[in-house]
């Protein structure tokens, strides 16, 4: 898997692009990857999803956000993704 974050977000494998088009999504992916081997806490995650603050239910909809991150990198690296 390639994932690029300078210049823009991108991420392929096996030469087809799986890169969320979400906002939130790859929010998220760029900064799990620029901390890679790092723990990332859930309030530095919905810190840079909501600046201002979270709304109710953000702890929901991160964790929905990183169910579908997981999911899309597992089908890509089965070869069942997009």
């Amino acid at each position: 898997m390639d994932v690029r974050i300078l210049g823009g977000l991108s991420v392929r494998e096996n030469g087809a692009s799986i890169t969320p088009t979400a906002a939130a999504p790859r929010q998220l992916l760029a900064l799990l990857t620029a901390s890679a081997d790092q723990v990332v806490p859930v309030t530095v995650l919905t810190e840079e999803l909501w600046p201002s603050g979270a709304p109710r239910g953000a702890r929901a909809e991160l964790q929905a956000h990183i169910a579908g991150l997981r999911a899309l990198v597992e089908d890509a690296l089965r070869g069942t993704g997009p």
